[in-house]
């Protein structure tokens, strides 16, 4: 069975791959940032760091491994999930626990699939889908084919 699935979906629901998205934006706001203004914000005890034209260079190789190196690793997880999403056998399983901080969580389940017991979950973000899930509620999960001990929960991705 193919299901539907967008990136937009997996953006708005799993916690790693927006992080890795946002980490990209965060480098190059402060590498543009430090050009044009030329300085940043110091971590600790205030003030800033003047941005000189060595710094600058070091600020854009940075930003450019940053995202390639996160860019990369987004995108195959976006696509992983949408080959799990699109071709997984779905199963029935029940939340044991979810728990959320500031603007992320984490939901755990159990599952069965093919006669063996399976605990997993996922880090998620907090937002109107994800906090109406309760501990104890019977979900649907699209497992992995390559590994099933790895699922999504199918109403938040498909």
């Amino acid at each position: 069975m193919l299901r539907k699935v967008s990136t937009g979906r997996i953006l708005k629901n799993d916690y790693p791959s927006l992080l890795m998205l946002i980490c990209i934006g965060v480098i190059w706001v402060a590498a543009i940032g430090g050009g044009i203004f030329g300085f940043l914000p110091k971590r600790r005890g205030g003030g800033t760091v003047e941005v000189d034209s060595t710094m600058m260079m070091i600020l854009i190789v940075v930003a450019v491994i940053v995202t390639l190196l996160l860019g990369w690793l987004a995108a195959k997880r976006i696509d992983d999930i949408k080959r799990v999403i699109r071709v997984g056998p779905e199963v029935k399983g029940h939340i044991q626990s979810i728990t959320f901080f500031k603007d992320r969580g984490r939901v755990e389940y159990e599952y069965q699939h093919k006669g063996q017991t399976y605990q997993s979950g996922n880090a998620i973000w907090k937002n109107r889908k994800t906090t109406r899930l309760q501990n104890g509620d019977e979900i649907t999960l699209i497992v992995d084919p390559k590994n099933p001990s790895r699922a999504f929960i199918a109403s938040l991705y498909s």
